[in-house]
């Protein structure tokens, strides 16, 4: 459907008004003609002759001033344009105003003046109320329930007795525990970000639900704040970029940048602007098994009705390398080197797995077996393996490496054929040092900044099917399904961007819209930001970090360690056993340090342990997997074909995970946006309505103007050659008059073509002429004395052939 803009009713206007010009003047002439007589004075004529002549009825008609026999070549050149330009001006304005359109563009830049904006929606309603809570954490010493016990955390100021030998300590408290975050710790990782800024910091991020627990010896046993956790929407079919309370929740690449909502006030059409934002998110790698699930649907066997199951070698196990990987670790800030932990964790599942089915051996120097003295496979063998009912082989699955295999013998003899001898007794624990051994750090590992959070896991990605039905008739009996494996990697990583916003003039947060984000653009390695994390002493699982961005002033202190650079990579440690902290069978949080504990929380959510846990569990209220779902099913099979698609597709989960977990509270306005002096001053670019214009609707107009210019240089010209002059153009006006005409030849005594307009018209303009219809070249006066009169000369003989002819025709 055409829009009808502004121009086109104006168009319509002036194709009217051109019609009513044309119109009018020919149908008024039609009309005069009809009141005429053929006896008239000769103003009459004059005026009559002037009306008709301006009409297009000598033009329509081809009447006497219309043909060209006879008529000079110029003359005839220049009476043609007339009405040529007549037409070219009609068509330029009916044309012309069609190329008016109106549209809100950008009016100029000034100083917004911004105000909080709740957001009316789920995230805003399940919000718990901000900075009413203290931030909260505990240390600990030791790994096993022998040895461990609680440990002062840094700037705490708490004293911990230890007593006892090595194999029984006792921890005495005198003060107790304080899980308050000492003011220092608060100094020091927010000092980066202090004053007018938009950029978040570590203390800028809480718990989006927030409760409230008791411990004996923490805190007096008072009661300490802890996050809670429920996934409140999800995002998944809808990757675009949201904005909703305290977050940019970025569904289209993955992540989450930590925004306080404010939009600018008095703002009647829109306005832009942009801001520096604090982003947190996920970056994967995933390196394909070239291995594959392969099933079909059989509704004669027990739910989940999956039949003849098995792996297949698609080069997996025939053409592995047989040299063992090795990945970059020296800085794992500037590389983390996820491709080189993701191949490490596919080398270390595959070797594992043949040796699992007895593909290959492996090495034992006490009976001088060598590994790899043989692999007893080739490209598309298949090995059975019995159906795990708490898999859902129909959706997208994320776990431990090696969940395939029944390694915990709870299925043995549901499929004899599957019953594997396993020769050389792998168990689970080979593939859980297969997940430690591509993350890097462990629980045990001192938590210090090169000790990066990377969770690593197996990835069965949504079947595809095989055997040229519909691709998503996943439910369709007998038919056949094949799902390819992925070895995945992926940390998380602090980062600032710049976020271009809208408003479009309405009130509410829906009126607030982001149309670009992009990393912040620095103009030399100088100005990156320098992240600090403190350096405890601690391992990793008797501390959650602080980490933030810092003040140079405080990066010379012994227990704060910085890096310079863009980005900063979350520190913290994979554990196979650990369960995530989010967890809904947990029901909250030890404590209340989101900064330090969302980033791997909502990982471990996606790389469970156990098939009956996490975000992709039957269990979860949404269903992320796609096994149900089939918009759901539909994307992730898109996505499973190839490992680049299969790495977007943890990028857009923990993005829809972490969305309903954290929240940030720092705006335009400071600190849950009620720091006045920390406001900063954003200049935003306003819109309103303004009138535009497409050239291609003026061509006839610039055309017109072209003539006009031709005309006005030619009239110059012809101005300075004194050939054409106001007194010339009156000469030829009085020349051309056809009542003066027929005064001069009738009455010389009393006109010619020489005398002013006043004078002619009170001599003569009272006068009677009968111009005859008859094709006689005769005209009478009134005064009948005159037919008597004999000619001497050629013009009386004009003048008295007139007379007598007009009397005869009397």
């Amino acid at each position: 459907m055409i829009e009808v803009t502004v121009g086109y009713v104006a168009g319509f206007i002036a194709a009217a008004i051109v019609v009513a010009q044309m119109f009018c003047p020919t149908a008024i002439a039609l009309i005069l003609a009809g009141f005429l007589r053929d006896t008239e004075t000769v103003a009459t004529w004059n005026i009559a002759s002037r009306v008709l002549q301006r009409t297009w009825w000598p033009t329509i008609l081809q009447s006497d001033s219309v043909q060209s026999h006879g008529v000079r070549p110029r003359i005839s050149l220049i009476s043609w344009a007339v009405p040529i330009i007549a037409v070219l001006i009609a068509i330029a304005g009916v044309v012309t105003p069609l190329g008016l359109y109106e549209e809100i563009d950008t009016l100029g830049r000034r100083l917004g003046s911004f105000s909080y904006v709740r957001d009316s929606g789920s995230f805003g309603a399940a919000t718990s109320q901000r900075g009413l809570h203290n931030f909260s954490r505990t240390c600990s010493w030791g790994h096993s329930l022998l040895d461990q016990g609680p440990a002062p955390c840094p700037y705490s100021g708490s004293s911990v007795i230890v007593s006892g030998s090595n194999r029984t300590l006792n921890f005495t408290m005198p003060f107790g525990i304080d899980s308050k975050i000492n003011p220092t710790a608060k100094e020091i990782f927010s000092s980066g970000t202090k004053g007018r800024t938009t950029i978040s910091n570590f203390f800028d991020i809480e718990w989006r639900q927030l409760t409230a627990r008791r411990r004996a010896f923490v805190d007096n046993g008072t009661e300490v704040a802890v996050g809670a956790y429920r996934q409140l929407e999800s995002h998944i079919m809808d990757p675009s970029i949201k904005v909703v309370e305290g977050l940019i929740v970025d569904a289209a690449n993955g992540g989450i940048g930590f925004r306080n909502h404010t939009i600018p006030t008095n703002i009647d059409q829109g306005a832009s602007w942009s801001e520096d934002l604090l982003f947190i998110e996920p970056i994967t790698s995933c390196v394909g098994l070239n291995l594959t699930l392969d099933f079909e649907v059989n509704y004669t066997v027990p739910s989940p009705s999956i039949d003849n199951l098995r792996l297949t070698d698609r080069g997996g196990f025939v053409n592995i390398n047989r040299t063992y990987p090795f990945y970059n670790s020296e800085n794992t800030q500037a590389n983390p080197d996820l491709d080189g932990r993701a191949y490490k964790g596919a080398w270390l599942n595959n070797f594992w797995t043949m040796a699992y089915l007895n593909v290959t051996a492996t090495s034992n120097k006490t009976v001088g077996r060598k590994a790899w003295s043989y692999v007893d496979s080739h490209l598309g063998k298949e090995f059975p393996l019995d159906v795990d009912v708490l898999t859902s082989y129909r959706g997208l699955g994320i776990g431990r490496f090696g969940s395939y295999l029944d390694l915990n013998h709870f299925t043995i003899g549901a499929n004899p054929a599957a019953n594997w001898s396993n020769p050389f007794g792998v168990d689970d624990r080979n593939f859980s040092d297969v997940e430690i051994l591509c993350s890097g750090a462990g629980n045990a590992d001192l938590a210090n900044i090169s000790h990066i959070y990377v969770g690593c896991g197996l990835l069965r990605g949504v079947p595809q099917r095989v055997d040229g039905g519909s691709k998503l008739a996943v439910y369709e009996n007998h038919s056949k399904w094949s799902s390819p494996l992925h070895s995945c990697a992926a940390a998380v990583r602090a980062i600032v961007k710049t976020v271009t916003f809208t408003v479009n003039g309405t009130s509410g947060l829906s009126s607030l819209k982001v149309t670009s984000i992009m990393p912040k653009n620095y103009s030399s390695p100088e100005d990156y930001p320098l992240w600090g994390m403190e350096n405890s002493g601690l391992s990793m699982d008797g501390i959650s970090s602080i980490w933030g961005i810092i003040s140079p002033e405080y990066a010379s202190r012994p227990n704060v360690s910085t890096v310079k650079q863009q980005e900063f990579h979350i520190p913290g440690y994979s554990a196979s056993l650990s369960i995530s902290q989010l967890e809904p069978s947990l029901g909250s949080t030890t404590y209340n340090l989101p900064g330090s504990d969302f980033p791997s929380s909502v990982m471990k959510l996606l790389l469970p342990h156990n098939s009956n846990q996490g975000a992709l569990s039957k269990e979860w209220p949404f269903d992320l997997a796609g096994a149900s779902s089939m918009p759901i099913f539909e994307r992730w099979q898109a996505l499973s074909a190839d490992a680049a698609g299969i790495s977007d597709v943890i990028k857009l989960l923990w993005t829809d995970l972490a969305a309903s977990a954290v929240v940030g509270t720092k705006g335009t306005l400071g600190s849950i946006n009620d720091v006045p002096e920390e406001a900063v001053e954003i200049s935003i670019q306003v819109f309103g309505r303004r009138i535009k214009y497409h050239y291609a609707f003026g061509i006839p107009a610039f055309l017109l103007l072209l003539v006009m210019l031709s005309i006005m240089l030619f009239l110059l010209v012809t101005s300075i050659s004194q050939s054409s002059t106001i007194n010339v153009l009156r000469r030829r006006l009085q020349q051309l008059t056809v009542g003066r005409i027929l005064t001069t030849i009738l009455y010389p005594e009393s006109s010619d073509l020489a005398m002013s307009s006043k004078e002619w018209s009170s001599a003569n303009g009272s006068k009677t002429v009968l111009l005859n219809h008859a094709p006689q070249k005769t005209a009478v006066a009134e005064d009948e004395n005159l037919t008597k009169y004999q000619a001497d000369t050629p013009a009386e003989e004009v003048k008295v052939g007139l007379m007598t002819s007009d009397r005869r025709a009397e």
